[in-house]
């Protein structure tokens, strides 16, 4: 069972003793006690694979900060104009049920469900609610609770974990699992500026990615909306989806490990040649898919730099798609002068008369150019140094060293078992990291489709792990 108790150092008390006493009988019984920290849908996936494992029973606590659990970033959002980037049929929360969310939907709508539409991110928020609720459901509720905080701190104890709570309590497990999500981006402003400013001026988005888009979409919504400029590198756009099915691309003919030019270029080569046999682009791209991690995986840590640097670019546009209804009212924007992308970087902001005034340098020409903003919104993404992080979990694990950012400085260092790595290189045997948080190792980790191949990875890990655990006396197998 867990237990709740007043927090305390991390030096084991009495007290913690007792509690580790209690865990190895746990052990015993088959009773894994799992904490998972983040109530996002890479939290609740997590939860759902584990309880849905067969060789191996999980107890689990969810701690989330926030009271709407199961939403995150991306499905809190109740603009219609906001839907999913991957068709029904890819959007299964799990892993051997890939026509559930299809199910579902058919059965909440009442209506027969086209599997290739794309639907509002809100429906899939609804979506995982109602799994959430499922989850509790499971054995009266005796495997599945959640508590709603704040956790501060995770620290190993001889026996398993401990999650240190913003309330002073603290929770005790076998294993925690880290599933923060995106930390999102506040934007900005002038230390002077107002309602009424924001109205007049235009927005500035730096990136012009898929999250440029929502935030376009958001904006847009508004009557006599400001103009909006989106900037990045290249300033490309994403494309459309369309119904194109992917192609399947053997492993062998894949030229893992080489330079990063040669891998483009064979790339170039194969979508010209399936070109001319009438295959769209799309599903030579969905056909690069599963192997993505591999790749990525087999590259060195310089190759990484240089892709992240020159090719991620074309790479996203191509790899992350648009809704074809979503890509058209884009195109229209920026036809109608609505909104204006550019190829241009950031040299300069200064406060300017409750504004922003803001200095581009082009790409093309290097001319640069003087702007007057409301706000800028930071949508590029891809740049999360975990020693630099706002959240206080991740603070104390970096500067404890219990944890330490992946060499990119995108994420948390784990290893492909998804261990938290520390700072001395060991891989963690109880703490683990699930979701973006872990795009260092894996890169391909922002969607669905591949959090949730994630998420049942792990809980295999674990369930094999744990699987004859009744007749060792802790959890340390």
């Amino acid at each position: 069972m867990w237990t709740i108790r007043p927090r305390r150092s991390a030096t084991p008390s009495k007290a913690a003793s007792m509690s580790a006493a209690e865990l190895a009988v746990s052990a015993r019984l088959q009773q894994i006690s799992v904490i998972i920290i983040g109530g996002g849908a890479s939290g609740v996936l997590m939860a759902a694979h584990l309880l849905r494992s067969q060789s191996a029973s999980f107890r689990l606590t969810l701690v989330e900060r926030s009271e709407a659990i199961a939403e995150g970033v991306a499905y809190s959002t109740d603009l219609p104009e906001h839907v999913l980037n991957v068709s029904v049929k890819g959007m299964s929360a799990l892993a051997d049920d890939r026509s559930h969310f299809e199910r579902w939907l058919g059965a909440f709508s009442n209506n027969k469900i086209n599997p290739a539409s794309y639907v509002a991110r809100s429906l899939y928020g609804l979506y995982l609610a109602d799994l959430l609720s499922h989850l509790r459901a499971i054995d009266d509720g005796k495997r599945f609770h959640t508590v709603t905080d704040e956790a501060l701190d995770v620290t190993e104890t001889p026996t398993g974990v401990e999650v240190h709570l913003g309330n002073g309590t603290s929770l005790i497990g076998h294993i925690a699992i880290l599933a923060t999500g995106h930390e999102a981006r506040a934007a900005q402003t002038s230390a002077g500026s107002s309602a009424a400013g924001d109205a007049q001026l235009p927005i500035l988005i730096v990136g012009t990615g898929l999250s440029m888009v929502d935030t376009f979409l958001a904006a847009a919504r508004r009557k006599n909306h400001p103009p909006v400029i989106a900037i990045s590198r290249h300033g490309l756009l994403p494309h459309a989806h369309t119904t194109a099915p992917p192609i399947a691309i053997d492993a062998a003919d894949i030229p893992f490990g080489t330079k990063l030019s040669f891998l483009m270029r064979w790339l170039r080569v194969l979508i010209a040649e399936l070109a001319d046999q009438g295959i769209d682009w799309r599903s030579v791209i969905d056909g690069m898919r599963p192997h993505c991690q591999d790749i990525w995986r087999s590259w060195t840590p310089e190759t990484k730099r240089r892709f992240l640097r020159h090719a991620r670019p074309w790479w996203s546009i191509h790899r992350h798609r648009l809704a074809p209804p979503i890509h058209e009212r884009l195109t229209k924007a920026v036809s109608n002068g609505h909104l204006a992308v550019q190829a241009a970087t950031i040299v300069d902001v200064a406060d300017s008369d409750g504004a922003l005034a803001v200095t581009l340098r082009g790409r093309k020409t290097g001319e640069e150019t003087l702007l007057k903003v409301a706000r800028i919104e930071d949508c590029t993404g891809l740049h999360f140094d975990v020693t630099q992080s706002r959240q206080a979990l991740l603070q104390n694990l970096v500067s404890r060293g219990a944890v330490r950012g992946d060499p990119l400085a995108i994420g948390l260092d784990v290893t492909e078992r998804c261990a938290a790595i520390d700072l001395d290189g060991k891989p963690s045997k109880r703490l683990f990291a699930i979701g973006p948080i872990t795009r260092g190792t894996f890169l391909e980790i922002e969607g669905i489709p591949n959090i949730r191949d994630q998420c049942a990875a792990v809980a295999a890990t674990l369930s094999a792990r744990f699987a004859k655990v009744e007749h060792s006396t802790t959890a340390e197998s």
